[in-house]
């Protein structure tokens, strides 16, 4: 090869690779062209929602909202004051030292005026803890800060229909916690919002839960006493069912008392030993039934509401617990000082 064919092939090698530069150069600033177009539209299509928008893109706007988060949070924190107002904190104590706690306000509870000769529980009533009250279990130490727990709700109970005329409070049931189920594993996340994500899973509920169950008898008025007491009380407490029946028709017993008065007032004059047809006795009931109706009728009321016979009521019951209480003042003047040096 001569001497001019090596320059050609030099020069011809030099043209190719300043070609594909100058290609790749213009292919980028394409590419990069079409990004800003595609930026430059999204950015459009932006300006104009926002602009579009119930919420004015502007200073005031952000002022409002920024108030409105104030606002939420503010109602937040006074609505979560009111519902924890009522926490308990377990104060330490000894397993053998709760046990003669809990029998001697066991023995206060029971004394409580009610229908039951005059006291609320009839004698040896266990309130729910059998194996505590009337038995000799000591609880494990571990146990006591639940078991005082649940003792306050119990008294809470006791104390209420207590206070708002039940007859008797006939049984308690301390309904276990139900077994936690097992999360579903979600695929594996990369990077930081992953595990931001499982740190969230883990957080705990906001609110202890322990549920109940109490059976007892009240009057009409009495049970309307209770319902409102317990939806206004400072422990945070839901109803979650509530059951009631007559316990007896009293206006079904009492036509029917009048009814066998008559059937029975049939022994008088004629037949063998003074024996009346069975058809006579029938006709002696029906009269008997239709003079307590027409009596009922003259009289106005056949019954009496104060003195009827009371419901018998089943309530289940779920008590909350927020785990406040640890964080509030022992009393008035700690809480005034605290305000102080705020």
């Amino acid at each position: 090869m001569n001497k001019n064919k090596i320059v050609m092939c030099s020069i011809g090698g030099v043209t190719l690779v300043a070609a594909l530069v100058l290609g790749y150069f213009i292919w980028s600033a394409f590419e990069e062209k079409a990004e800003k177009l595609d930026d430059l539209e999204t950015a459009k299509a932006n300006v104009k929602r926002i602009n579009s928008s119930k919420i004015s893109p502007e200073q005031a706007s952000v002022d409002a909202l920024e108030e409105n988060r104030r606002i939420l949070a503010m109602w937040k924190d006074e609505a979560f004051a009111i519902v924890s107002q009522g926490d308990i904190a377990p104060k330490p104590e000894q397993a053998a030292a709760f046990k003669a706690t809990l029998t001697d306000e066991a023995r206060a509870e029971a004394s409580k005026p009610g229908g039951v000769a005059g006291k609320i529980v009839k004698d040896d009533f266990e309130f729910g803890f059998k194996d505590l009250i009337t038995g000799g279990r000591i609880p494990e130490e571990a146990q006591v800060p639940v078991l005082q727990r649940q003792w306050s709700d119990i008294k809470l109970f006791t104390d209420t229909l207590s206070d708002c005329g039940a007859i008797e409070l006939q049984e308690v049931v301390i309904v276990p916690p139900k077994a936690a189920e097992p999360r579903q594993e979600a695929g594996p996340r990369r990077g930081p919002k992953g595990r931001r994500g499982a740190k969230e899973e883990e957080k705990k509920p906001l609110a202890a839960e322990q549920n109940y169950e109490i059976k007892f008898t009240a009057r009409p008025l009495a049970l309307v006493k209770i319902v409102n007491a317990l939806a206004t009380c400072k422990r945070f407490v839901a109803v979650d069912s509530l059951n009631f029946r007559r316990v007896e028709d009293t206006l079904a017993a009492a036509l029917g008392e009048k009814g066998a008065e008559g059937a029975s007032g049939g022994r008088r004059g004629g037949g063998r030993g003074g024996r009346r047809p069975a058809r006579m006795q029938l006709e002696d009931a029906a009269a008997g039934q239709d003079g307590a109706e027409e009596t009922a009728r003259k009289k106005g009321l056949v019954i009496d509401p104060a003195t009827d016979q009371p419901f018998a009521v089943t309530m289940k019951l779920t008590v909350y617990d927020f785990g406040t209480a640890g964080d509030k003042p022992e009393s008035a003047a700690d809480e005034k000082k605290e305000e102080e040096e705020e």
